[in-house]
């Protein structure tokens, strides 16, 4: 049984596991199923569940990021970010930038709001910061202690920042009508007496309407007046008044106190009024302002232009229009430069819209050209930017136009763009119109939106179109202004508050922009040169021609018997008394006196008039008589005793001892022949070495080698190399001593008395350009010619820096004018070359060509084949102005063969001659080489070319050269040059000699295949500024003449912020304090002071014009928006933390660069009486320094770039990083050697290096500890004290000892270094701080870097204040002139007679006028980007760069109006970040190159000079009927000239005439264009040489106008020649102050014409050549007067206040007819014609009579004012006739003259007009005329009655 039992158990086991294997089956088969049937069906709709939570999570941070701008500004209740701050502190803790109260509360309703649903990251800290960031770089660091909140809460105002009420916030309407009827500024007078200029706004209002107070004040006026009737005058504090006129009856009494809003009086028509109306005026500290350019609580003024497209809720919010523009897809824009600038130059115009924009043009021409813009289809908006070329005479055409538009388009929107800033912003004309053109929008807003699309908008240097970046910041503006539904491109930024610290809440903070002033190191008023390297220093002496006279009666009887003995036969009616000024061996200018022949008198004038040029030393300059002693020496005797005093002299009646003994000749003093000059120095000496005089022992036996003798004696001895033995045997004479070092060495004398130059036709005479006799052929001319540098700088010969002269001519090559170029030049002394580039090339040779022609005739005139008087006249032309058709002649004579066999017989390998000049190449062109040139140049210069006779006549007429713009242009002036050029349409080439000082040379320089002629041209003239050792700018800058790039030892500090009012008291106080501050005003335009000295009046402080810097920085600001794009998106509080440091750690440096010109002035003063005798003078020192301040951004440091400029003024650009201390430098201690010492190479000083210890017992400090050497300093530094670098902001103490170098020496500690394993090493030896030597100072005012700035631990911020040698030119130039007048006559008592009589006498003014015109130079820039710091934030925060979403974060940021502008850079900052690309891998950061501060240019631009100059110049010859040919005339005194004084010969033209194809005979017709581009180059190389003299002064454009015309006229010496005593700079530095003499649209009469610049210089030359004598000319003194018209107003259509007797109808009228022409005027004969003369420039319309009668008006003919009738014809002809018109009946044309009045029809009723020359006219008597810019040709019209013509 059990067995069965078993069995059955096993059986039932058995039974169970299958069972139970079949249930885990079961359950494995359920598990499965479900598991599939999850991953199937669940899993999917699980996962899509959270993709789709992920995506709604991702798409709302998208939408909600949309909407942060909105939501931020929304939640804090504010228009702009900047709503939150204003400056708080006070004058002794400074000020720094402050949260208003509120800001907590703020940040709170912030973080609530944005932390909802899914997003709750938010961080009120973040918030913060973030905001933090975007203020940080907008706003300066105002240099104080940094407090808490300020007591000013968000939303309100305070009256800390104006002092009274708050004129920024919005005011109260003063009626409840709101038609203006009459606005601010110019307007036609609507009834008598009442004003033209009107100082506020006519608002029309029914009789007994309510006043209002626009403000709290109290009443100051409360009267009746005859003109303003019953009227209020209100005063609000802080400047502000206003007034409420014409009022029916006053509802208050004076004293009251008003508040906004109050009942004030009752509207009415009292006083001068012409209907009801209330007459409201605002006026700021007495001027009248626009009261439209506030704002005010009915939406009119300065809010007005906002559009009805949003309306403001009571809370500030706003609220977005339903029909909002959400594309400019169709839109027409129509516009002038500007809008054609967005379009073709900045090319950021959508391809959608339609332009129709054209240069210059206002509204009227679009009114005029209507179909130009009707003609457009499909248009969905159209946008407006016009008015630049609109304000000068209102707003009626623009009206016009916006009215026609809405005829057409009434479906559309028009937006109006406000005007961007232009050189007139500040003019009531320009104020008013834009305030018009708000009220007409405003009231027109059902379709007119006005916009302002200026913010930001950076300017070009023209004061008035956008640079690119202006441009495309404009068009964003635009666009996103007309997005946004018509308002505003961006907020204005809040108004500047200034508060209290409270002492509780968020901290404040400093900006990121340091207010950087770099001035030199020098004492104000003191003339000091602060260049600290090489400076070059130009001296020019001027004056110096003595006086002669017929010998005085005095004179006469001290010589009788003394020095006349009448041995000679002379008389003295032969003789000439001379009085001449000279420098003695001090230095000084005395007066001398000499007897010589009458014929000789003004020759030896001359000649000491060089000597006194080049400051030559006379000891003594007396009549010889006055060495006759008591013993009455006379003949060898007195030679022998003037000689001994070492005196100059001449006449001496005496007989010279023959070789026999015999005194039987008469010398050559005896004739008044002879000059003997410092005798002592230069002794007679006798060829065996012997020598007379004891006191000459010294300059006989040392002469060679002049050991021992003093500068001003070595200066004085005469050899054959001296400048004086040039100067003499020039002019003929003949020196008696020889190169033996022996004869007699100090006598000149002329035996030849037939060649003699006289006064009037010297060659040299300041301010003079005559022709002159040829004297170049004397035998005793020096073989290198007149070498007449009068540059006194110690020049050291060429050969001594060849090598380097050679490689900067390479290196400036580089960049010269693509096309081939040769080079070479040779010292002509050491015959060492001194630069050699492609010289043996075979280059085209132009005109250079003629050298050899030239060499080729006086060869053959040598041979006998050619008679000299038959060629000379074309050899002349051919080679000094290089007219080709003498040339052409001369090939003629001479054959090809010929000249070609001279070249090749004369080694002058590579020329040849294959064709005429300006003919075909069809034989091959005409070739040479830079050396061949240069050969023939220098053959010449050694008179080995041909003869030394001919080398001569070759040398005189290249010396005669006219064309001298290219190697003369490259030396200073006063060097002389004997040059030929060469021009062909793709060549230039010049090849000259060279006399620089000691160092003649020659130099060639060629150029073909060229495309720039003009650049090459430049280059040339750099390349000799380079081989005569002035250098020159790679790129083509060229240097000023006496000026030297040069290190600037300069102070830099950093400026504090002080109130306005605070720093408005230091400059009227004239506290020179006011220099180390900068002020804001309430729009937080930021103001800084400079100065100016005379020694009369001390230093004045004045203001510079406030300065809008924002719109420079903006562009580096980070908006909060683009920093929370960012947060939304990697929602990382640490990441946004160490982003927004690194926003926080940007420094901007906005430099203010004082530009300094001192000019001392030193008057000696002396008389000279006619018997010899002088008396003692006075001296009289005078200074005066003006300052010209130069704005610029020279570095920035942000996040994502960094600009820096060469000279960056920043700490690290000083070498040196800010230690522990700062300070300010004290007294110069002295220079030192430094060198470097760290850790590592310390030793305790037991030998045991690796250590701190210091000799003190302190640690060393990087940075603080310097070391001196341990026995002891020279100056007595010792431990413990404090010093300052030169260049080093940094304060250094004296902590240890060293052995290290002797003397002065300072050790300065610096940081060692660590390698990759983390060891220390000794990097001294590369340190930046050692192996110099620079300056050390004392150091004062020391406190910790941190005390000076903020608590902040980053030692960067401290302010500096140092000492540092910065980049700059400095221009030095010494200036000595002489003046002589009658001076006061003496009584002498005559011993023989008893009697007295009278001595008269000469008083010589000697003015020494030395100036220093400083003027800083920042050099090259460099931008780059900083993306290293941007990846390196991510490679610090792993998880941020995990979280960050590409895509989804560049989505965002283009979306946002103020983020979209950095989409691109955000692309690009991913890609590197990534590696993945979205669509940007390269960024061109140049975008971020900063714009500039230059001020706003008044007088026009180039287009208004070039007309006004046309009107002074005058057509030569005349206009061809079509007006695009000029017809060829001659200018009356020979000149062939053809346009606007365009002097073909003169002028160098002659070849590019021929070249052209153009002929130069008179009455050839030549294209317009091209004589326009001639004149074009001519203006532009007198504006070159306008820089070059004058690039120290700061002049504006239109006083370099007013100069060229000067340079046009009378040319560069004319222009700029000595006049009283002064050149123009020592003039304009003495005379002018730039900023307080400039003045704008003066009135008639106000004395400007006594303004001593132009009396002393400006008015001169004022005579013209008659015959053989200059006399005075009218139309000269006419043009200086408008020239200095110009200089000092900037105004060129302004000619009446200087026009007297007449004055002159053609320039009138040509001035006249400009103006009519350029401002808007239109023919008609309605009623909209002006009444009176006075009245033309109110109206704009004209007609032909009205335009003569303005004519004569403003030429002078003042009673033009009681002509009734100026519009008509009939009644203007009889009143002329009735005020002295000569009436000439049936006139012709060959009867005309200029300024004739024309009278046409019966009686003269019909049409008048005015003749001015050449068959051309002016008149107004159709739209074509008036419109016409030039005047037009005609013939004299058949119906012709009469003419009326004036005497002028």
């Amino acid at each position: 049984m059990a067995e069965n039992d078993n069995n059955k158990n096993n059986f039932t086991g058995k039974i169970k596991g299958k069972t139970k294997g079949k249930i885990k089956a079961k359950m494995a088969a359920w598990f499965t199923k479900t598991f599939i049937i999850f991953v199937m069906k669940v899993l999917p709709i699980f996962l899509l569940v959270c993709m789709v939570h992920t995506a709604f999570s991702w798409i709302s941070d998208l939408v909600e990021s949309v909407k942060n701008p909105a939501d931020i500004y929304e939640i804090m209740g504010i228009d702009n970010i900047s709503d939150l701050i204003c400056v708080a502190g006070n004058a002794d803790d400074g000020y720094y930038l402050a949260y208003k109260q509120g800001i907590d509360e703020k940040l709170d309703e912030v973080v609530k709001r944005y932390n909802k649903g899914s997003r709750q990251y938010v961080k009120k800290d973040v918030i913060k910061k973030m905001l933090d960031a975007e203020l940080y770089t907008q706003y300066p660091n105002l240099g104080g202690k940094i407090g808490k909140e300020a007591d000013v809460k968000i939303g309100e105002s305070s009256n800390a920042a104006s002092g009274g009420s708050d004129f920024s916030g919005t005011l109260y309407w003063p009626t409840d009508s709101t038609y203006v009827s009459s606005f601010f500024g110019l307007r036609n007078s609507p009834t008598a007496g009442a004003s033209t200029n009107h100082g506020g706004i006519d608002i029309s209002a029914v009789t007994g309407a309510n006043v209002y107070a626009c403000l709290d004040g109290t009443v100051t006026i409360a009267e009746h007046s005859d003109s303003a009737g019953n009227y209020v005058a209100i005063d609000h504090g802080n400047g502000y008044v206003t007034k409420y006129m014409h009022n029916s009856q006053l509802k208050v009494s004076v004293g009251d106190k008003v508040t906004a809003g109050q009942v004030i009086a009752l509207a009415g028509s009292t006083g001068i009024s012409t209907g009801p109306h209330v007459h409201f005026q605002v006026e700021k500290d007495g001027e009248k302002v626009d009261p439209l350019t506030f704002k005010y609580n009915n939406g009119k003024g300065a809010s007005s232009s906002s559009s009805d497209s949003s309306s403001t809720t009571s809370t500030g919010t706003t609220t977005s229009s339903a029909n909002k523009v959400t594309s400019l897809d169709g839109f027409l824009f129509i516009g002038d430069s500007i809008t054609d600038g967005m379009k073709s130059e900045a090319n950021v115009v959508d391809s959608t819209c339609t332009v129709r924009a054209v240069v210059g043009v206002g509204s009227k021409y679009w009114l005029d050209h209507y179909s130009e813009i009707s003609s457009v289809s499909d248009v969905k908006g159209i946008n407006i930017m016009l008015g630049t070329n609109d304000y000068d005479y209102g707003i009626s055409y623009m009206k016009q136009l916006l009215e026609k538009l809405h005829g057409t388009f009434s479906n559309v929107t028009i937006y109006v763009d406000n005007l961007l800033p232009d050189k007139d912003s500040n003019t009531s004309e320009f104020k008013s119109y834009v305030s018009q053109l708000k009220e007409f929008c405003t009231s027109n807003s059902s379709y007119i939106k006005f916009i302002d699309p200026t913010s930001g908008v950076e300017i070009g240097s023209d004061g008035t179109h956008p640079t690119i970046n202006g441009y495309k910041t404009l068009w964003n503006n635009i666009k996103s202004a007309i997005l946004n539904g018509g308002g505003s491109s961006s907020s204005s930024v809040a108004p500047l508050i200034i508060a209290k610290d409270t002492g509780e809440g968020q901290d404040g903070f400093q900006g990121a922009i340091r207010i950087r002033r770099v001035t030199p190191n020098k004492t104000i008023g003191a003339l000091t040169n602060v260049g600290t390297g090489a400076t070059q220093t130009t001296t020019v002496v001027t004056g110096g021609l003595g006086t002669k006279e017929d010998i005085p009666e005095s004179v006469k009887k001290q010589m009788e018997g003394i020095s006349m003995q009448h041995f000679s036969g002379v008389d003295y009616s032969d003789l000439s008394y001379l009085t001449i000024p000279y420098f003695d061996f001090n230095g000084s200018v005395q007066q001398g006196h000499m007897v010589v022949n009458k014929k000789l008198a003004d020759e030896v004038l001359l000649i000491f008039q060089e000597l006194y040029k080049i400051k030559y030393p006379i000891e003594k300059m007396e009549l010889i008589d006055n060495f006759s002693g008591s013993k009455k020496l006379t003949g060898d005797a007195l030679d022998y005793a003037s000689i001994e005093a070492n005196n100059t002299s001449a006449f001496n009646d005496r007989k010279v001892v023959t070789n026999d003994g015999v005194q039987n000749t008469v010398s050559k003093h005896a004739l008044g022949q002879a000059i003997d000059i410092n005798p002592q120095i230069n002794p007679y000496i006798n060829p065996d070495g012997s020598f007379s005089h004891d006191n000459a022992k010294k300059y006989v036996k040392e002469r060679k080698s002049q050991e021992g003798w003093s500068d001003t004696e070595k200066a004085a001895c005469i050899t054959p190399d001296s400048e004086i033995y040039k100067i003499f045997t020039k002019y003929g004479w003949t020196w008696l001593g020889n190169s033996s070092y022996t004869g007699d060495t100090q006598h000149f004398e002329k035996a030849d008395l037939t060649n003699v130059k006289t006064i009037e036709n010297r060659e040299d005479v300041a301010g003079t350009s005559s022709s002159t006799t040829d004297t170049t052929d004397s035998n005793n001319t020096k073989k290198d010619g007149d070498n007449s540098n009068t540059n006194n700088s110690n020049n050291s010969s060429a050969s001594s820096s060849n090598t380097s002269k050679q490689s900067e001519v390479e290196e400036y090559l580089k960049s010269a004018a693509s096309g081939t170029w040769s080079v070479y030049a040779k010292d002509l002394t050491s015959n060492s070359d001194i630069a050699s580039v492609n010289a043996d090339a075979k280059m085209q040779s132009a005109s250079v060509i003629k050298l050899f022609i030239m060499a080729t005739a006086y060869d053959e005139m040598a041979k006998g084949n050619m008679v000299p008087t038959e060629v000379s006249s074309d050899i002349k032309l051919m080679i000094t102005q290089s007219e080709n058709f003498a040339t052409n002649r001369m090939i003629d004579r001479l054959g090809f063969d010929k000249i070609n066999n001279y070249i090749r017989s004369n080694g002058y390998t590579n020329t040849e001659l294959n064709r005429y000049m300006l003919k075909s190449n069809a034989n091959g062109d005409n070739y040479t080489s830079s050396k061949d040139a240069a050969k023939i140049l220098e053959n010449i210069y050694n008179h080995k070319c041909v003869s030394y006779e001919a080398s001569e006549q070759m040398m005189a007429y290249l010396k005669a050269q006219q064309l001298r713009s290219k190697i003369p242009d490259g030396v200073p002036s006063g060097v002389q040059t004997a040059n030929k050029t060469g021009e062909l349409d793709t060549v230039e080439n010049d090849a000259a000699i060279v006399f620089k000082d000691n160092a003649p040379y020659v130099l060639v320089v060629m150029s073909s295949g060229l495309s720039d002629t003009a650049k090459a041209r430049q280059n040339i003239v750099d390349i000799s500024k380079i081989v005569y050792g002035d250098g020159a700018s790679v790129g083509g800058n060229s240097a000023t003449v006496g000026s030297v790039t040069t290190a600037i030892n300069s102070k830099i500090y950093d400026l504090k912020y002080i109130p306005e009012s605070d720093f408005d008291k230091l400059v009227s106080d004239n506290d020179t304090k006011a220099l180390e501050y900068f002020t804001l005003d309430g729009e937080w335009k930021l103001i800084t002071a400079k100065w100016s000295y005379s020694s009369d009046d001390g230093v004045t402080i004045s203001k510079n014009s406030p300065i809008n810097y924002r719109s420079t920085v903006d562009k580096y600001t980070t908006p909060f928006e683009y920093l929370m794009d960012y947060y939304i998106d990697v929602k990382n509080r640490d990441f946004m933390f160490d982003f927004t440091d690194l926003v926080l750690k940007s420094e901007l440096i906005l430099a203010v660069e004082d530009n300094v010109t001192t000019t001392q002035t030193t008057t000696q003063s002396s008389i000279s009486y006619a018997d010899g005798t002088s008396e003692g003078g006075t001296s009289e020192v005078k200074l005066t320094e003006f300052v010209s301040d130069t704005m610029e951004l020279t570095y920035v440091d942000t996040w994502f770039v960094k600009f820096t400029k060469e000279s960056s003024y920043s700490a690290a650009s000083f070498n040196s990083t800010q230690g522990a201390l700062t300070g300010t430098q004290g007294q110069l201690i002295g220079n030192y050697k430094t060198t470097a010492y760290c850790y590592v190479c310390n030793d305790d000083g037991n030998g045991n290096f690796g250590t701190s210890v210091t000799a003190s017992g302190a640690q060393a400090t990087p940075n603080r500890t310097v070391a001196i050497h341990a026995s002891g300093d020279p100056y007595g530094l010792k431990l413990g004290d404090q010093i300052m670098i030169e260049g080093d902001p940094t304060v250094y103490v004296v902590e240890d000892t060293g052995t290290g170098q002797p003397g002065a020496w300072i050790d300065i500690y610096i940081e060692a270094p660590t390698d990759e394993n983390g060891q220390k090493y000794c990097a001294c030896n590369s340190s930046p701080v050692g192996d110099r030597n620079v300056n050390v100072y004392w150091a004062q005012d020391v406190k910790a870097a941190t005390e000076s700035n903020s608590t902040d631990d980053d030692n960067s911020k401290a302010l500096i204040n140092t000492v540092a040698s910065v980049k700059g030119t400095v221009t030095e130039n010494i200036s000595v002139s002489t003046n002589s007048s009658s001076g006061p006559s003496k009584m002498v008592l005559d011993k023989n007679t008893h009697g007295y009589y009278y001595v008269s006498s000469t008083k010589i003014d000697t003015i020494t006028t030395h100036s220093i015109a400083i003027k800083y130079d920042t050099g090259e820039s460099e931008i780059k980007g900083n993306e290293n710091k941007f990846i390196k934030l991510f490679k610090d925060n792993k998880e941020a760069k995990s979280d960050l979403k590409p895509k989804w974060l560049i989505t965002t940021v283009e979306k946002g109006e103020k983020t979209a502008s950095f989409t691109d850079l955000t692309k690009y900052l991913l890609y590197k970040l990534t590696g993945e690309s979205f669509g940007v891998t390269e960024f061109d950061f140049s975008i971020y190159e900063p714009g500039s501060f230059s001020s706003m240019s008044r007088g026009g631009g180039y287009d208004q000079f070039i007309r006004w100059f046309h009107a002074w110049e005058g057509m030569s010859g005349s206009l061809s009927a079509d007006g695009t040919k000029y017809i060829i005339g001659d200018d009356g005194y020979g000149n062939i000239t053809v346009g606007y004084g365009v002097d073909i010969f003169n002028g160098g033209f002659a070849e590019r005439f021929a070249a052209a194809g153009y002929p130069t005979s008179v009455g050839s017709e030549v294209d317009k264009e091209f004589v326009d581009n001639l004149e074009k180059e001519e203006i532009n190389e007198a504006l070159q040489i306008v820089e070059s003299k004058c690039g120290g002064l700061n002049l504006t454009q239109y006083q370099k106008y007013a100069l060229v015309s000067r340079i046009y006229n009378c040319g560069d010496s004319g222009a700029f020649s000595n006049r009283n005593g002064k050149d123009f700079v020592s003039a304009f530095t003495s005379y002018w102050n730039q900023d307080k003499d400039l003045e704008y649209k003066v009135p008639a009469n106000d004395g400007m014409f006594s303004h001593p610049l132009y009396t002393n210089y400006m008015c001169l030359p004022n005579t013209a050549k008659v015959g053989n004598s200059s006399v005075y000319s009218p139309g000269l003194d006419a043009r200086r007067k408008a020239e200095w018209l110009l200089f000092k107003t900037g105004y060129y259509d302004r000619i009446d206040e200087f026009y007297e007797d007449g004055g002159n109808i053609v320039n009138a009228a040509a001035i006249v007819h400009d103006f009519i022409s350029s401002n808007g005027y239109h023919y008609s004969l309605g009623d909209d014609l002006p009444g009176t003369v006075n009245d033309v420039k109110n109206a704009r319309a004209v007609c032909c009579a009205t335009f003569v009668s303005w004519t004569l008006y403003e030429a002078g003919y003042d009673w033009m004012v009681d002509c009734t009738g100026i519009n008509s014809c009939a009644t203007l002809l009889p009143f002329l006739e009735a005020h002295g018109g000569t009436k000439i009946m049936n006139p012709t044309m060959d009867m005309l003259q200029p300024g004739d009045i024309l009278f046409y029809g019966s009686g003269g009723s019909s049409h008048t007009d005015i003749y001015i020359g050449d068959g051309l006219w002016y008149n107004c008597g159709s739209n074509d005329t008036v419109q016409r810019k030039d005047p037009y040709s005609k013939a004299i019209r058949a119906d012709v009655y009469c003419v009326i013509r004036f005497d002028s």
